[in-house]
C-alpha cells in the first residue's frame, strides 16, 4: 500500500496538462506554434501551397475575383443599373453629407454615428464632392482594410496561415457588399487593437474605442480583448479606450448635442422589422405559405414586413435586446477571472505559464463571437455585411481550435451572398414563385446562423469550463 502512487488533485492534474502544453509549444518553431500538430499531420499535401504567404495571396486575389466577376456578369459594369441593392446605402450617404454644408449634423445620417459621418464627410471633400469617386473610395477603402486584415492574422501567432487563408476565402463568400460599406474599415481597427492587446494595451483601448466611435458594436468585444491584456496593465487598456471614447463624446456632443449622440442607438431601436432578421422569420414562412396577410417594401436597404403579426414581434424584439447585453457581460467577465486564475498560477508553472495567460486563446475569440452572434440574432433587421463582424474571430478559431463552428459559418456567408444582392429582388413579389426561392434561401441562412450560435455559446462554455480545470462534459 505504501508504495501506491497518491492520486493527484484535481489542480494537479490543471497544472500538468498546462506544463505539458507549454513544453510542446516551446520546442515547436515561432511559425508553427500556433498550429495543431495533430491537424497539421492530417493536412492534404494539394492544399499545402495556401500556407505559404504566395499561396494566400492567389487565393485572395482568385477569390476576391471570381466574385468581382460572377457579379459583373448578373448586373453589369455600371454602377447605376446595380438595382440599388449594393450601391443604394453608399448613395444614401453621399447625398446625406452633401447636405452638411446646410444642415447641422443632428439632422443628417441620424443612424450613423456622428465619427462615421465626419470620415465620410472627409472622403466626400477629397473626392471633389462627385457620387461615382466618393463609392470607388469606400471600396478602395475596404479593399486596404481587407489586406491589412489579411497580413495581420497571417503573421499573428494568434493565427498563421489557416487564419489568413481562411479570412481570404470568407470575405469574397460574403460577396461584393462588403466592399461598398465601412463595415471592413471597422473590422481592420478591431484586429489591430486585438492584436496589440497583449503588448500594447493602451494602444489597443484607443484603437478599440476609435472602433466604437465609427460602428458601435465593437464595445461588445471589450472585455474579451481586456482579458487579453496582462493584469497589471489593464488600466492602461482601460485608460486608452476610456480617453478616446469620451473625447468621441465631447465632440459628439459639442456638434450635436445628446440626442445626436443617442440617435444612432434610438434610431436602431425604433426601425421597422426586417423580413431577412431571425425575429421576422414567421412572417417570412407565412408570406411564403400564405401571400396576402403580410407585405414587404424595401426601406432605407431593408426589407420591412407588415401584418397583422409584427407588432408583437417587434415588442418581442425589442424584449431581446437585454440578452446579447447580458452574453457580452456575462462571458467577458468569466473568461477575465479564467485568464487571471491562469496567470496567478504557483511558482512550479513560472514565468512561461503567466506568459501563455496574455497570449490569444480560443476562449476568448469564442466569447468574442458568441457576443457579436448574439447581437446580430437577437436584432430586428441583420444586414449582410454585418456578418464580417465575425469572420476574424472565426479565423482565428479555424487556426487553433477544431470543430465544425468556423466551416458553418462559410455556409451561412455563403448563402448570405446569393440572397443578396441576387435573389433579393424576389422578395417583393410574395405571389411569385422567385419569392419562394428567397425565402428558402433566407431560411437555410438563418437556421445555419442559429446553429453557429448555439455551437459558439457551447464551444465558449466548455473552453472556459477547461481553462478553469474541468474537463468539457464534466
Amino acid at each position: 500500500m505504501a508504495d501506491e502512487p497518491t492520486p493527484l488533485t484535481r489542480r494537479e492534474l490543471r497544472e500538468r496538462r498546462e506544463r505539458e502544453e507549454l513544453q510542446r509549444a516551446e520546442r515547436a518553431p515561432e511559425s508553427r506554434r500556433h498550429a495543431d500538430p495533430a491537424r497539421a499531420r492530417r493536412r492534404p499535401l494539394a492544399l499545402g501551397w495556401m500556407l505559404h504567404g504566395w499561396g494566400i495571396g492567389i487565393l485572395w486575389l482568385g477569390t476576391h475575383l471570381l466574385v468581382g466577376a460572377a457579379f459583373l456578369l448578373r448586373f453589369g459594369a455600371n454602377p447605376d443599373r446595380w438595382n440599388s441593392l449594393v450601391v443604394g446605402e453608399v448613395y444614401t450617404q453621399f447625398a446625406g453629407v452633401s447636405q452638411l454644408g446646410r444642415l447641422p449634423i443632428e439632422r443628417v445620417l441620424a443612424e450613423v454615428p456622428a465619427p462615421a459621418v465626419r470620415l465620410m464627410q472627409g472622403l466626400y471633400a477629397v473626392t471633389g464632392e462627385d457620387r461615382g469617386r466618393f463609392f470607388l473610395a469606400i471600396v478602395a477603402l475596404a479593399v486596404v482594410a481587407d489586406l491589412v486584415i489579411l497580413i495581420a492574422l497571417w503573421r499573428a501567432s494568434a493565427g498563421g496561415p489557416i487564419a489568413g487563408a481562411y479570412w481570404a476565402l470568407a470575405v469574397p463568400l460574403l460577396g461584393p457588399v462588403t466592399f461598398a460599406r465601412l463595415e471592413l474599415v471597422v473590422v481592420a481597427v478591431v484586429v489591430l487593437a486585438w492584436l496589440l492587446a497583449p503588448r500594447r494595451p493602451l494602444w489597443a483601448g484607443a484603437l478599440l474605442a476609435v472602433a466604437t466611435g465609427l460602428g458601435l458594436w465593437p464595445a461588445a468585444v471589450f472585455l474579451p480583448l481586456l482579458a487579453l491584456v496582462p493584469r497589471g496593465s489593464r488600466r492602461l487598456a482601460v485608460a486608452g479606450y476610456a480617453v478616446i471614447s469620451l473625447a468621441f463624446i465631447a465632440v459628439g456632443f459639442l456638434g450635436g448635442g445628446w440626442d445626436r449622440l443617442a440617435s444612432p442607438i434610438t434610431r436602431a431601436l425604433t426601425r421597422g422589422l426586417s423580413l431577412e432578421s431571425i425575429p421576422g422569420l414567421p412572417t417570412l414562412v407565412d408570406m411564403a405559405l400564405s401571400p396576402g396577410r403580410h407585405t414587404s417594401s424595401l426601406v432605407n436597404g431593408d426589407m420591412v414586413v407588415r401584418g397583422p403579426w409584427v407588432e408583437a414581434l417587434v415588442t418581442g424584439s425589442t424584449a431581446l435586446v437585454v440578452v446579447p447585453v447580458v452574453v457580452v457581460i456575462a462571458l467577458g467577465v468569466l473568461v477575465l477571472r479564467r485568464r487571471e486564475a491562469l496567470a496567478s498560477g504557483d511558482a512550479r508553472v513560472g514565468r512561461a505559464k503567466r506568459r501563455a495567460a496574455t497570449q490569444p486563446t480560443p476562449a476568448t475569440a469564442l466569447v468574442a463571437l458568441a457576443g457579436l452572434l448574439t447581437l446580430l440574432v437577437t436584432a430586428r433587421t441583420l444586414s449582410p455585411e454585418a456578418l464580417v463582424w465575425t469572420v476574424p474571430f472565426l479565423a482565428v478559431l479555424a487556426a487553433r481550435r477544431p470543430g465544425r463552428g468556423p466551416w458553418l459559418a462559410l455556409v451561412v456567408l455563403l448563402v448570405t451572398q446569393i440572397d443578396y444582392p441576387y435573389l433579393f429582388q424576389g422578395l417583393t413579389y410574395p405571389a411569385a414563385a422567385a419569392f419562394d426561392v428567397a425565402a428558402a434561401a433566407i431560411l437555410v441562412r438563418n437556421v445555419a446562423l442559429l446553429a453557429l450560435l448555439v455551437w459558439s455559446l457551447l464551444a465558449a462554455v466548455r473552453e472556459l469550463r477547461s481553462s478553469a480545470g474541468v474537463a468539457p462534459g464534466q
